[in-house]
């Protein structure tokens, strides 16, 4: 009797831990296709154009916090400017 007990309790747990181990494989890929495919769905970064850098907002570091825009900074000298854009 307490083999056919001790049986059924190891075809149970053969039985649930491949049934983790699919489950864990069905995760792992459908992991790795939403990755692979995420690119596609997220629209492309798009350059700025001459105009729009031109009209940015500018502001300088020091204690005085002078604001001017880009245009301005461009006819003075010929600087170079990052434009980084951040959230929020």
């Amino acid at each position: 009797m307490l083999n056919v007990v001790l049986g059924v309790l190891n075809a149970l747990a053969a039985m649930t831990a491949s049934k983790y181990f699919i489950g864990a494989v069905g995760a792992a890929g459908m992991a790795v296709l939403v990755c692979n495919l995420a690119p596609w769905f997220v629209p492309k970064a798009q350059p700025a154009t001459l105009g729009y850098l031109a009209a940015a907002k500018l502001q300088t570091l020091d204690e005085k916090k002078t604001n001017f825009t880009a245009s301005d900074l461009w006819k003075t000298n010929g600087a170079v400017i990052m434009a980084v854009r951040r959230p929020g």
